[in-house]
């Protein structure tokens, strides 16, 4: 397992979404990373929801590549 990163720059992210497909162009310390996600309703409030996200190229594999990485947003 890799240890962890810190980051000293500002990070850039520009989100896009389409349906519940959801995209992210995030820059941190000038190095690009594209996460595709999917955003999930609340239906029981629907001014609620979360969205997923996986680092593209991640794969099940933790023992390889240089990350692989998922997030969670939830609104609150």
């Amino acid at each position: 397992m890799q240890g962890l990163l810190s980051y000293v720059n500002q990070m850039v992210a520009q989100i896009t979404q389409g349906g519940n497909a959801v995209g992210a162009a995030v820059t941190i310390d000038g190095t690009p990373y594209r996460y595709n996600g999917i955003a999930v309703a609340n239906a029981a409030k629907p001014d609620k929801g979360d969205v997923v996200f996986v680092l593209c190229a991640s794969d099940d594999d933790l023992g390889t590549g240089a990350y692989d990485e998922l997030g969670r947003f939830s609104t609150v």
